[in-house]
């Protein structure tokens, strides 16, 4: 038996709940044409776990089918004022480590 699978059957016994919430919509990032279509959204459960032996933290009720990402779907950012100085503070950095106009291809 390997490490993963002792983790495998054991993965139960082996996560906190670290927060519960029901009836959450799937999509932060979605902009509907009116109230009504936002609120019979698609909408599904969170249960936030954290592996006692990784540490990792994920959605234990997560369902990928409900993820549809449709004409309703808006991650742009590029609006964003806290986005764009984030934006800067990478180009900073990466100008100080001496990387600017490179390409990482060949």
């Amino acid at each position: 038996m390997t490490t993963k699978d002792n983790f495998s059957e054991n993965i139960d016994c082996n996560l906190v709940t670290v927060f519960r919430q029901g009836n959450v919509p799937v999509f932060q990032n979605k902009v509907y044409p009116s109230a009504e279509m936002s609120f019979i959204a698609e909408k599904g459960e969170v249960d936030l776990v954290q592996s006692l032996i990784s540490g990792f933290v994920f959605n234990k009720a997560f369902i990928s089918h409900k993820m549809n990402y449709d004409v309703h779907y808006q991650n742009e950012q590029s609006n964003s004022i806290a986005f764009k100085n984030h934006l800067l503070f990478v180009l900073s950095l990466l100008k100080s480590f001496g990387i600017e106009n490179k390409k990482w291809w060949k």
